[in-house]
């Protein structure tokens, strides 16, 4: 087997891996947003407060998850076409770097790339900071809480 042979079935291999995790995880968001609209339908027993809690989690769990399809989703784009890495590894390893090389270099034009690089790894601050902020949100628009909020506030400035 030539080298341009090998290097053809390792781009294949890498191809199937990355639609494979892209696909992965496109199931879990259709399974995130069946969980949030259960959540969302049901009545629970759980006071406002609580609910609002695993609304966020939920979220923030579809935030990075979307971010993550995003991720595999690119490299499976730039697979196709981009060239090996120039460091020490196997071919496998060369091309993965290359691939991500792409990716990254994708990134300098383009603003939905640089938003996937952030979704490479497990980013707790990516998570906290959707949870935080999909939890507040809930909180101001649930009419109970934004009237509790305005009292307070006008109790604070009537002092």
């Amino acid at each position: 087997m030539s080298n341009e042979e090998t290097l053809e079935q390792i781009r294949i291999a890498l191809l199937k891996y990355y639609s494979s995790e892209s696909m992965k995880h496109g199931e879990l968001i259709i399974a995130l947003c069946i969980l949030m609209l259960t959540t969302v339908s049901t009545n629970l027993s759980l006071p406002p407060i609580f609910r609002y809690a695993i609304l966020s989690f939920f979220f923030s769990l579809l935030v990075y998850t979307v971010g993550r399809t995003l991720h595999w989703g690119y490299f499976a784009s730039e697979v196709l076409n981009a060239p090996e890495s120039n460091t020490e590894g196997t071919h496998i390893l060369r091309l993965h770097l290359g691939t991500d090389q792409s990716v990254l270099g994708r990134g300098k034009n383009e603003w939905l790339p640089r938003i996937s690089r952030h979704f490479t790894k497990l980013n707790p601050k990516v998570i906290v900071v959707s949870f935080v902020l999909s939890f507040l949100l809930l909180l101001a628009l649930d009419p109970e809480t934004s009237a509790m909020i305005r009292n307070w506030i006008c109790s604070m400035n009537g002092k």
